[in-house]
């Protein structure tokens, strides 16, 4: 059981290499404000604000006008479930999760010294499923992030 627990984070960083290599960023579009950061739909923003938020280094994500009206209705209806779930895209996808990126890293060599040494020197072995687990959730946050900030890659004929 332990050797499957072991191997379910490689099965991660495959499928995240795999879909890396098969889709093109959209990270700059999203942060001016030329596409939707929900549904990944174009919207018509000026060229002088673009402009001016390029000049200042100013993020401006925005929803389209559909994905605004999806959440205004669920506020209504499911009291704010969509609300949430934007604010939790616009979260992985701003300036404010690079902090966290830095913090995640430093915690995932943290638990591996941790691990190797209760491993080695202590015969402990049971921090290897915290370890995991805490990969599983890294790559899965990962992976939901790149398919945030990114689209399959357009064919090439």
């Amino acid at each position: 059981m332990s050797i499957i627990f072991t191997f379910i984070p490689f099965i991660f960083i495959f499928y995240y290499m795999r879909i890396v290599s098969k889709s093109k960023y959209i990270s700059s579009g999203l942060k001016i404000g030329e596409i939707c950061y929900s549904c990944k739909e174009k919207i018509e923003v000026d060229k002088e604000e673009i402009l001016e938020n390029l000049i200042n280094n100013k993020s401006n994500y925005q929803l389209c006008q559909l994905c605004k009206r999806d959440q205004k209705l669920d506020e209504i209806v499911n009291h704010s479930n969509l609300s949430t779930i934007n604010k939790f895209k616009l979260y992985l996808i701003g300036d404010i999760y690079s902090k966290l990126f830095k913090i995640l890293i430093a915690t995932l060599i943290i638990f591996c010294i941790t691990d190797v040494t209760l491993k080695v020197v202590f015969d402990i072995k049971w921090f290897s499923y915290i370890y995991n687990t805490f990969l599983v959730c890294y790559w899965s946050v990962l992976i939901y992030r790149h398919k945030l900030i990114s689209i399959k890659k357009p064919s090439e004929n």
